[in-house]
């Protein structure tokens, strides 16, 4: 007995949409596309033309040791470094090596020149920020821009793999300064 009542108000439902709906077409004219006799011309709407897409502009780099690198390693190092030019010098010697290091890891002597490089940067990062520990931290932030996508980083893995095996010397504690490509006491801060 409880079905009964269910299916007739299911029923009563959609014939009462379906009367809804024809009644409005009804009302709106659809369907016809011509006016029955009135004095009033069919008008047509101007197609509607899409705003032209925002293509953010390709900015020169505000620090220029930053040319070349890719825009999105090079706006990171500028964005969170704003007030550092030391910070930043450091940070771009360091990128450019990792691009370097990265297009090149298929020669194993070319890696090797990059890992005496990487040397280098990673002294000059250790000299900038005052600490192992506090360049660590930068550098990694940064790798995670760099390493950005499975190419890049297979790239990266290759190039370690190229390493195997070679010892680096490093630098001296005080003569870390040197290591930088640009003397970090010739910058204002």
């Amino acid at each position: 007995m409880e079905q009964q009542p269910k299916k007739w108000k299911v029923g009563l439902a959609i014939g009462a949409g379906i009367i809804v709906l024809g009644s409005a077409c009804l009302l709106t004219g659809c369907g016809g596309g011509s006016s029955s006799g009135g004095s009033t011309p069919p008008t047509t709407t101007p197609p509607v033309e899409s705003p032209p897409a925002v293509t953010p502009p390709v900015e020169a780099p505000s620090d220029p040791n930053g040319a070349g690198l890719p825009e999105n390693v090079r706006r990171y190092i500028e964005t969170t470094h704003q007030d550092s030019a030391k910070a930043r010098a450091a940070l771009f010697q360091y990128a450019k090596v990792m691009e370097k290091a990265l297009a090149d890891a298929n020669d194993k002597q070319l890696s090797i020149q990059h890992g005496e490089e990487s040397d280098k940067a990673l002294a000059c990062l250790q000299y900038t920020y005052g600490s192992v520990d506090a360049a660590r931290t930068v550098r990694l932030d940064l790798k995670s821009i760099i390493l950005n996508t499975d190419e890049r980083n297979k790239a990266y893995f290759t190039y370690n793999d190229q390493l195997g095996g070679e010892v680096f010397k490093g630098i001296p504690y005080d003569q870390r300064a040197s290591a930088c490509d640009i003397d970090p006491s010739t910058l204002p801060n």
